[in-house]
This record gives structure tokens, C-alpha cells and sequence, in this order.
């Protein structure tokens, strides 16, 4: 789970290869502290005990940095991208569909091309 969860942070959230090695650290951390597996999604009480826990021990902005793990791993687990080239293709397809649709509007409103690039981007 975290190899895709990997995956997700270095395509998706475009998180920079030299963090990764973090979040997943943190990810895994949390989910030993509570002994239990990655595929069950924790609850915001447990995230913040484990919070509170490493704050004794590190500093601030790594607290935070596991925060952002930990919210990014939940929405990781909620919105279930765990690598499924069905599920892609198709939002692949609807976001193509939402593009021509703000495209057709901004011409429709005399927008011009470079508003169009930024809307579009």
C-alpha cells in the first residue's frame, strides 16, 4: 500500500523526491504507533494523539510536514488511487470534456487566448 501511496506522492501531489523518504516515514510511524495495517483509514482523534506524541520529540516543522503526510495519506486512502488505469482514463476523459467546456465559455464571453492558456492550465 505505501509502494502505490509512493506512487501517488511523486505523480499526483507532486510532492519532490527528496521528501518522499519522509512522508512515508511518517505514514508508516503512525500506523505502528497504533498497530494497525495501512489499508485502514484512521480517524482525526488518532491522527492528532499521534501528532501530540512525536511533537515531544521533533520540531514543529516536522510535525507539520507529518500533519500534511497523514491528510495526504487519508485522502490517498478516501479517494481510492491505488493505480487503477480504468479509473484514470476515465477522469482523464471527463477533465478533457470540463477543458472544452471552459474553452467553448471563454470564447463564448470574448476572453482572450492568453486568459484561455491560464484558465486551462
Amino acid at each position: 500500500m505505501l509502494e502505490e501511496f509512493r506512487t501517488y506522492l511523486t505523480h499526483k501531489a507532486r510532492i519532490k523526491d527528496k521528501y518522499i523518504p519522509y512522508y512515508l516515514k511518517w505514514v508508516s510511524d503512525c500506523y505502528l504507533f497504533f498497530n494497525q495495517p495501512p489499508e485502514h483509514p484512521l480517524s482525526n482523534d488518532q491522527k492528532q494523539e499521534f501528532l501530540k506524541h512525536i511533537s515531544k520529540t521533533q520540531e514543529q516543522w516536522q510535525v507539520n510536514q507529518a500533519d500534511y503526510a497523514l491528510r495526504l495519506y487519508s485522502f490517498f486512502l478516501n479517494r481510492g488511487l491505488k493505480g487503477s488505469s480504468e479509473d484514470l482514463t476515465d477522469l482523464e476523459g471527463k477533465w478533457k470534456e470540463l477543458q472544452e467546456e471552459t474553452r467553448k465559455a471563454l470564447r463564448l464571453r470574448h476572453r482572450s487566448l492568453s486568459t484561455e492558456k491560464n484558465y486551462l492550465i
